[in-house]
């Protein structure tokens, strides 16, 4: 009766199942037969040509004695999960890395133009002659040179590194997706297979156990022969009944042994070596990525020594070529005064109708020093009119104005026209200072911050009134000197009798002055004739008197002052602007 369960559950039928249990974990593969590193290598090489050479129909080959990760790096799935995150976020910070040196690229190329921009229109420079101009020039164009090279080096930087990697970074976080869920699903398989399999293996050996007690229960009761024969068959039939479960049992734990057998060796020759294939062609094609990378930057980078080779050889030749004693000689032909030593002064014995008598001037250039004495005593009186004009020529501007100082041997009609000269140069330079003067007015203004610089410029102001008020009392002078050629007086004097006649004569005269300036001054101030300019560059005010502006800006022009300093308004705030930084819109 005990020949079944002593069959199925013998102490050699359970050294069997250990065997198996044993078997369960073999020792891992030597080979991958599946997938060969030619295959994967074939894979990354055309992967990588699509980032490198689109167009490429060839493409290098990788070593084919490359370490593999199908060999090495078994049950490494968790390690590679974490590794490939950590690459890509690496591959971020190198594209970070290219963008942060793009942007001081930039700047440094944006710095370059500006002070390139700056200094190039300067006016005291543009007053350079010959060929030190053109090295400056010259100077001036490699800056801008430079500048664009930095430039592109940036624009390159971006557009062919950075970006690049970005969206590289993009689509291998696709790629890793996947790995990662390919490894999750792959190891929650074997997991579930062994989790199946120990428990195929326990339910077997509680079974055998449960058969082994009823079998020796049976057995002691049968050898004592002190229990009923019927109690005896329940004993019996209990044992094979147990006996049957285990045998039952211990096909199942052979089933689910199988099982686990083939999913392991699948798993370890067949499924992870080929995602582990995987995770190795996703770090190749990464390195080979950022090695072409790192090859353009190289190549970007590489540009520099020729270009600035090239560069320093224009500077030396320019350098070279400039010419001392021709840019002299420049400037000499340009602006050469064509005068002469003037002839020894002669001695010029006293006349009381000498025209020059009690004037510290010597005569006129063109007039003679013997005999004009006689032709000027004939043709012109010493009138109070002219000895007074004399007298305030260290009071007027440089030039000599009025009869006094015109050559006594000219006609009336030649001394009117000269006059008519005199006072339209004069008229002129009333009209530039007064817009000094009225930029001296704003300028008072501006610096009521600063005391000091207020009370220097209120008495520049102040000085340029008085010297606005004698050359008006000028212009009246001359006025009348004029009236008084047209009215018929001769080199008599019939037109300067006396200074009272003088006087009359110009005091009609000042008002039709005063009022003609009045209304010149009322017009400049007209905010009709007011003009809008537009920032050709950025500039950064010098002080608290000047406006600063970005290039672009539009700005109302008020005044145009010929200093080349414009006075203008930008929003709510107002000051002093370089003409050569704007143009009129």
């Amino acid at each position: 009766d005990s020949t079944p369960y002593t069959h199925g559950c013998s102490s050699n039928s359970n050294t069997v199942g250990r065997r198996h249990i044993d078997s369960a974990l073999p020792s891992p593969p030597s080979s991958c037969a599946p997938h060969t590193l030619e295959r994967v290598f074939q894979t990354l090489l055309t992967t990588t040509q699509s980032y490198l050479h689109p167009a490429s129909s060839s493409a290098p080959r990788f070593h084919t004695n490359t370490m593999k990760y199908a060999t090495h790096m078994l049950d490494g799935f968790e390690f590679l999960y974490k590794r490939t995150d950590d690459v890509l976020k690496s591959c971020k910070d190198q594209a970070m890395f290219f963008q942060k040196l793009s942007a001081t690229e930039a700047d440094y190329a944006k710095d370059l133009t500006k002070i390139a921009k700056k200094y190039r229109p300067c006016k005291t420079v543009a007053q350079e002659l010959g060929s030190f101009k053109a090295c400056y020039d010259t100077v001036q164009a490699e800056l801008e040179n430079r500048a664009n090279q930095h430039a592109t080096f940036s624009a390159n930087l971006v557009s062919e590194i950075a970006t690049p990697i970005l969206n590289f970074v993009k689509e291998k976080e696709l790629t890793r997706k996947k790995l990662v869920t390919d490894g999750k699903k792959l190891t929650k398989d074997m997991a579930d297979a062994l989790a199946a399999l120990a428990t195929a293996k326990g339910n077997y050996m509680a079974k055998c156990k449960v058969a082994d007690a009823a079998t020796g229960h049976y057995q002691k009761a049968k050898a004592e022969g002190s229990i009923k024969p019927k109690e005896l068959n329940k004993l019996n039939a209990k044992a094979s009944k147990a006996a049957e479960a285990a045998r039952a049992a211990d096909q199942d734990y052979h089933k689910f042994l199988k099982k686990a057998n083939d999913k392991q060796r699948k798993f370890y020759e067949q499924e992870m070596p080929q995602l582990l294939d995987e995770f190795q062609q996703f770090e190749e094609q990464r390195l080979q990525f950022l090695k072409s990378c790192f090859g353009k930057f190289t190549a970007f980078a590489n540009e520099f020594p020729p270009f600035l080779e090239k560069s320093g050889q224009v500077l030396s030749q320019m350098h070279e070529s400039v010419d001392i004693e021709k840019d002299i000689h420049v400037f000499l032909e340009q602006s050469k005064t064509g005068k002469s030593v003037p002839p020894e002064i002669s001695y010029e014995p006293y006349n009381p109708t000498n025209d020059f008598a009690g004037s510290s001037s010597p005569p006129p250039a063109g007039g003679s020093s013997s005999g004009s004495s006689s032709k000027s005593s004939s043709k012109s009186s010493s009138t109070p009119a002219a000895s007074a004009a004399a007298t305030e020529d260290s009071a007027r501007s440089t030039k000599d104005y009025g009869l006094a100082h015109l050559n006594p041997s000219m006609s009336d009609s030649e001394k009117k026209s000269a006059l008519e000269q005199q006072l339209t140069e004069l008229k002129a330079e009333i009209k530039a200072d007064t817009k000094t003067k009225k930029g001296l007015e704003k300028l008072v203004k501006f610096y009521a911050s600063d005391p000091v610089a207020q009370e220097k410029t209120a008495g520049e102001l102040e000085e340029q009134k008085q010297k606005l008020a004698q050359m008006k009392d000028t212009q009246a002078m001359l006025e009348s000197d004029i009236a008084s050629l047209s009215g018929g007086g001769g080199g008599g004097g019939g037109g300067h009798s006396s200074r009272g006649g003088h006087d009359e004569e110009a005091a009609q005269e000042e008002p039709v002055a005063q009022e003609e300036f009045a209304e010149e001054e009322l017009i400049e101030d007209d905010p009709s004739k007011y003009v809008q300019a537009r920032g050709m560059y950025d500039y950064e005010a010098t002080n608290e008197t000047e406006l600063s502006f970005n290039e672009g800006d539009i700005l109302t022009v008020t005044d145009q002052d010929d200093s080349g300093w414009w006075f203008a308004t930008l929003g709510d705030r107002s000051g002093f602007v370089p003409n050569n930084y704007v143009e009129l819109v």
